[in-house]
Protein backbone atom coordinates (compact mmCIF):
# COMPACT_ATOMS: atom_id res chain seq x y z
CA UNK A 1 0.00 0.00 0.00
CA UNK A 2 2.89 2.48 0.97
CA UNK A 3 4.37 1.77 -2.41
CA UNK A 4 1.53 2.71 -4.09
CA UNK A 5 1.03 5.67 -2.59
CA UNK A 6 4.91 7.08 -2.72
CA UNK A 7 3.72 5.93 -7.23
CA UNK A 8 1.02 8.39 -7.00
CA UNK A 9 2.80 10.58 -4.79
CA UNK A 10 5.95 10.87 -7.52
CA UNK A 11 3.39 10.88 -10.67
CA UNK A 12 1.79 14.04 -9.13
CA UNK A 13 5.13 15.85 -8.33
CA UNK A 14 5.73 14.83 -12.52
CA UNK A 15 3.02 16.27 -13.14
CA UNK A 16 3.35 19.49 -11.56
CA UNK A 17 6.68 19.99 -12.38
CA UNK A 18 5.40 19.44 -16.39
CA UNK A 19 2.88 22.19 -15.80
CA UNK A 20 5.48 24.55 -14.43
CA UNK A 21 8.05 23.79 -16.89
CA UNK A 22 5.25 24.56 -19.66
CA UNK A 23 4.51 27.63 -17.70
CA UNK A 24 7.76 29.20 -17.72
CA UNK A 25 7.65 28.31 -21.34
CA UNK A 26 4.82 30.46 -22.34
CA UNK A 27 5.93 33.26 -19.98
CA UNK A 28 9.02 33.47 -21.48
CA UNK A 29 7.20 34.05 -24.90
CA UNK A 30 4.84 36.35 -23.15
CA UNK A 31 8.33 38.50 -22.40
CA UNK A 32 9.90 38.28 -26.03
CA UNK A 33 6.29 39.22 -27.43
CA UNK A 34 6.16 42.39 -25.01
CA UNK A 35 9.98 43.48 -25.42
CA UNK A 36 11.36 41.55 -28.87
CA UNK A 37 14.84 42.57 -28.37
CA UNK A 38 15.01 40.40 -25.54
CA UNK A 39 14.42 37.39 -28.01
CA UNK A 40 16.78 38.65 -30.96
CA UNK A 41 19.78 38.54 -28.20
CA UNK A 42 19.46 36.45 -25.19
CA UNK A 43 22.05 37.78 -23.33
CA UNK A 44 20.39 41.38 -23.74
CA UNK A 45 17.07 39.81 -22.04
CA UNK A 46 19.13 38.11 -19.26
CA UNK A 47 20.41 41.10 -18.68
CA UNK A 48 17.63 43.54 -18.69
CA UNK A 49 16.33 40.41 -16.05
CA UNK A 50 18.97 40.81 -13.76
CA UNK A 51 19.00 44.29 -13.88
CA UNK A 52 15.38 44.49 -13.21
CA UNK A 53 15.64 42.44 -10.17
CA UNK A 54 18.42 43.94 -8.69
CA UNK A 55 16.24 47.34 -8.92
CA UNK A 56 13.48 45.24 -7.04
CA UNK A 57 15.57 43.92 -4.42
CA UNK A 58 17.28 47.83 -4.29
CA UNK A 59 14.20 50.14 -4.69
CA UNK A 60 11.18 48.02 -3.47
CA UNK A 61 12.01 46.01 -0.70
CA UNK A 62 11.75 42.39 -2.54
CA UNK A 63 14.26 39.80 -1.64
CA UNK A 64 16.52 38.27 -4.00
CA UNK A 65 14.75 34.35 -3.56
CA UNK A 66 11.34 36.19 -4.01
CA UNK A 67 12.74 37.41 -7.44
CA UNK A 68 13.80 34.42 -8.39
CA UNK A 69 10.92 32.38 -8.42
CA UNK A 70 8.54 35.28 -10.09
CA UNK A 71 6.75 33.56 -12.81
CA UNK A 72 4.46 35.83 -13.68
CA UNK A 73 5.94 37.97 -17.16
CA UNK A 74 3.06 40.90 -16.16
CA UNK A 75 4.83 41.08 -13.05
CA UNK A 76 8.63 41.67 -14.85
CA UNK A 77 7.07 44.13 -17.01
CA UNK A 78 5.32 45.98 -14.25
CA UNK A 79 8.46 45.95 -12.40
CA UNK A 80 10.18 47.00 -15.04
CA UNK A 81 8.13 49.94 -15.98
CA UNK A 82 8.47 51.23 -12.88
CA UNK A 83 11.92 51.16 -12.75
CA UNK A 84 12.21 53.20 -15.89
CA UNK A 85 9.50 55.65 -14.44
CA UNK A 86 11.73 55.96 -11.60
CA UNK A 87 14.87 56.37 -13.80
CA UNK A 88 13.17 59.24 -16.04
CA UNK A 89 12.24 61.00 -12.49
CA UNK A 90 15.59 60.90 -11.71
CA UNK A 91 17.47 62.25 -14.52
CA UNK A 92 15.26 64.96 -14.99
CA UNK A 93 14.96 67.31 -11.73
CA UNK A 94 15.11 70.40 -12.94
CA UNK A 95 11.58 70.22 -15.14
CA UNK A 96 9.65 68.65 -11.74
CA UNK A 97 11.39 71.60 -9.75
CA UNK A 98 10.03 74.19 -12.17
CA UNK A 99 6.40 72.45 -12.23
CA UNK A 100 6.51 72.92 -8.32
CA UNK A 101 7.41 76.92 -8.68
CA UNK A 102 4.56 77.05 -10.93
CA UNK A 103 1.51 78.53 -8.77
CA UNK A 104 -2.16 76.88 -9.53
CA UNK A 105 -4.83 79.13 -10.03
CA UNK A 106 -7.67 78.62 -8.29
CA UNK A 107 -10.21 76.79 -9.83
CA UNK A 108 -13.75 78.62 -9.91
CA UNK A 109 -16.96 76.62 -9.95
CA UNK A 110 -19.14 77.33 -12.18
CA UNK A 111 -22.23 79.01 -10.96
CA UNK A 112 -25.44 76.47 -11.76
CA UNK A 113 -28.87 77.65 -11.73
CA UNK A 114 -31.94 75.74 -10.82
CA UNK A 115 -34.19 75.17 -14.51
CA UNK A 116 -36.82 77.23 -13.22
CA UNK A 117 -34.63 80.13 -12.01
CA UNK A 118 -34.16 79.74 -15.79
CA UNK A 119 -37.52 79.46 -16.89
CA UNK A 120 -37.99 82.15 -14.76
CA UNK A 121 -35.98 84.60 -16.49
CA UNK A 122 -37.08 83.33 -19.78
CA UNK A 123 -40.99 84.41 -18.94
CA UNK A 124 -39.39 87.72 -17.40
CA UNK A 125 -37.58 88.37 -20.33
CA UNK A 126 -40.69 87.86 -22.88
CA UNK A 127 -43.21 89.83 -20.57
CA UNK A 128 -40.14 92.60 -20.57
CA UNK A 129 -40.28 92.22 -24.36
CA UNK A 130 -44.07 92.50 -24.44
CA UNK A 131 -44.27 95.50 -22.27
CA UNK A 132 -41.85 97.79 -24.53
CA UNK A 133 -44.41 96.74 -27.25
CA UNK A 134 -48.03 95.26 -26.68
CA UNK A 135 -48.64 95.23 -30.62
CA UNK A 136 -45.42 92.62 -31.10
CA UNK A 137 -47.45 89.26 -32.00
CA UNK A 138 -44.34 87.43 -31.34
CA UNK A 139 -43.51 88.94 -28.32
CA UNK A 140 -47.32 87.75 -27.03
CA UNK A 141 -46.76 84.59 -28.09
CA UNK A 142 -43.83 84.02 -26.48
CA UNK A 143 -45.06 84.79 -22.68
CA UNK A 144 -47.84 82.36 -23.44
CA UNK A 145 -44.96 79.79 -25.06
CA UNK A 146 -42.78 80.63 -22.10
CA UNK A 147 -45.46 80.41 -19.60
CA UNK A 148 -46.86 76.95 -20.53
CA UNK A 149 -49.94 77.54 -22.08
Amino acid sequence: MGGYLNQQQQASQEQFAVQQQANLERQGQALVAAVPEWGKDVEVGRKAISNIKQGGVEHYGFTAPELETLTDARALLVLRDALAYRKLQASNPTVTKKLKLVPKAPLRAKATRHPDEERADDVSAARSKFRKNPNDDDAGAEVLRQMGL
